[in-house]
């Protein structure tokens, strides 16, 4: 008798560019698990469309799709963050994010908001349960859809997560948001517009030389060890040269 440990789901096959599909990655989950999550994770309200695809084990938490969401967009991941998505059980939509000890949503009248890194995505994903919003910096209020697209069978050699399509580069950091980035991508594709350097350069300090805006590469993905990042989050860890995130805190001078 064949042990069969999870139902897998062929949701309808997603349509993407024939391209390499990432066979590495930096970190690779280390608990066992025969099955992956398929992710298409939409920014909103930024024209051309900013997605992603990707695969994460399914015993992964929430944390860990933190983590490898923010790695496939390149967010910094130094603002707060949350997800909602529907209970299936109880019929009542949950926010799963940043930790809230101090009860904050509590006393905005909103329910309270449980830590991702001690929800599983098995939970509360499946086949019925397939749509969740992620909402990544409070400020400038950067919002995705996040939709489970397929529960697939793992393949052997494959390091998870891994990034499988996409399109444009996302968005800086601080920028303002979806109003804030079509201004900055006004300001630096017109040599006359008066904020034309000061964009530049700002650009540069978040970004790095070279940012391309219509360009993402989903084989240079680099995914972090979503342990480390809780360190460095909550813990008072040190971001390591193995890092994403290395590069710019380097250039910002805050490396000891």
């Amino acid at each position: 008798m064949t042990d069969n440990p999870a139902k897998i789901i062929p949701f309808p096959k997603a349509k993407s560019k024939a391209r390499p599909v990432q066979k590495t990655s930096v970190y690779t989950c280390r608990n066992p698990f025969q099955n992956v999550f398929r992710f298409k994770i939409i920014l909103q309200d930024v024209k051309p469309v900013v997605w992603r695809r990707i695969e994460v084990p399914d015993c992964c938490t929430f944390w860990d799709l933190h983590v490898a969401i923010t790695d496939a967009f390149g967010w910094l991941d130094y603002h707060l963050h949350e997800f909602e998505i529907l209970n299936h059980k109880t019929g009542k939509a949950e926010s799963i994010g940043s930790p809230d000890e101090e009860g904050f949503a509590e006393l905005d009248g909103g329910a309270p908001v449980k830590s991702d890194r001690g929800q599983k995505l098995a939970v509360l994903f499946n086949e019925k349960n397939r749509q969740a919003t992620y909402c990544y910096d409070f400020g400038d209020g950067w919002e995705h859809s996040v939709e489970l697209e397929a529960i697939l069978p793992k393949e052997e050699g494959v390091c998870y997560p891994r990034c499988t399509g996409g399109e444009m580069a996302a968005p800086p950091d601080d920028c303002g948001g979806p109003p804030g980035y079509e201004n900055l991508l006004n300001a630096i594709r017109n040599p006359r517009h008066p904020e034309h350097k000061n964009q530049v350069n700002w650009l540069r300090m978040m970004k790095g030389a070279g940012f391309k805006p219509d360009y993402f590469d989903s084989v240079a993905v680099h995914f972090d060890d979503p342990d480390k990042r809780w360190k460095i989050a909550f813990e008072e860890g040190k971001i390591t040269p193995d890092m994403r995130g290395w590069d710019f805190f380097k250039r910002q001078g805050r490396m000891e």
